[in-house]
């Protein structure tokens, strides 16, 4: 079984006083279902976490990251096991488990989009395949 355990690098250093951040991409090659939680901290931190996907061939210009250029925001299970497209942010700290067990993109990233407040936010990625 395929397994990929990271920390995820957020761009601005996961600064979500930022307009949108956005995780680097994570392959889905080989992979069954993944599994991130973002954690975030800060002062009153209010937007929301998308996951998006792409089935862009990335990578192929050498890119580390590789270069993904279409994403589309695509269904997740929140730590409730609702079927939902967004995730709301509030509070001056907290975290929640994304899921997706019925992923057939090629590539993954997580977004936060601010409403308002300021924080930092990281995530961590379990993802496991064949």
């Amino acid at each position: 079984m395929n397994v990929l355990r990271e920390q995820l690098a957020i761009s601005h250093s996961g600064d979500m006083s930022q307009t949108s951040i956005a995780s680097d991409p994570w392959s889905m090659d080989q992979m069954k279902g993944f599994a991130v939680q973002p954690i975030w901290t800060g002062s009153s931190p209010v937007g929301t976490i998308t996951i998006q996907g792409s089935n862009d061939d990335g990578g192929t210009s050498g890119g580390n990251p590789p270069v993904i250029t279409n994403w589309t925001t695509v269904s997740f299970k929140d730590n409730t096991g609702a079927t939902v497209s967004s995730f709301s942010v509030s509070g001056n700290s907290g975290n929640t488990m994304i899921q997706d067990d019925a992923q057939y993109y090629r590539w993954a990233r997580l977004v936060y989009t601010k409403g308002s407040g300021t924080g930092t936010l990281s995530a961590r990625l379990e993802a496991k395949g064949y």
